[in-house]
Order: C-alpha cells, then sequence, then structure tokens
C-alpha cells in the first residue's frame, strides 16, 4: 500500500472518532512515522510503505482516536519561534497564547 492510500484509510479511523483535524492530523502522523516533512508526505503519495511503517502509523492512529494530542504523539510543539519538547507532564501551548506573546 502507498501513503495516499494509508492516510485514507486513517482518515476514516479519526473521523469516526470525532477528530475534527483528521486530515492534518494524519499527514503530521505519517511524517512522523516516515521521518519526513508533511510536505515530503504529499510530494510523495504514491511510494509504497513498509509493513513496520503502517503498523506504527496505525499505532499512532489509535493514540489520536482516543483524543490524545498531537503535540504528545509526536513529542514536540511549534510555539512562537520556537520548537518544544512535549508529554503528557508538559502542558501544551495553546495558540492563543502566541497572540499574547506578541503584545
Amino acid at each position: 500500500m502507498n501513503i495516499l492510500d494509508n492516510l485514507k484509510d486513517g482518515q476514516k479511523i479519526l473521523k469516526r472518532n470525532n477528530i475534527s483535524s483528521y486530515i492534518i492530523d494524519c499527514e503530521i502522523l505519517m511524517s512522523q512515522t516516515l521521518n519526513i516533512s508533511r510536505e515530503e508526505v504529499l510530494l510523495n503519495l504514491e511510494r509504497d510503505i513498509k509493513k513496520k511503517e503502517r503498523e506504527k502509523y496505525f499505532n499512532l492512529i489509535n493514540r489520536r482516536k482516543k483524543k490524545e494530542p498531537i503535540a504528545y504523539i509526536t513529542n514536540n510543539k511549534n510555539f512562537w519561534k520556537d520548537n518544544f519538547i512535549t508529554n503528557k507532564n508538559a502542558l501544551i501551548p495553546r495558540p492563543d497564547s502566541e497572540h499574547l506573546v506578541e503584545q
């Protein structure tokens, strides 16, 4: 199976579980799985992925469908001009906070 097929399968799962950001979440999780940028994922939709990569991707999808934040799954969050390491013990910066920092 290629990247596009796996993205579609992941999107169906997240959409069924009421994840409103299911499209971008799947792209981010595929990027994490393949260790490439999100842009590279979108430019290489026909690339085949290995069985181990598929298993890793759907393990991440299963975490997300349980409403686990993307920042905890990927262990990072961009905020302002920096990238922060995150885990379940860290608060995830909200996009609204960036506006406060600008002020």
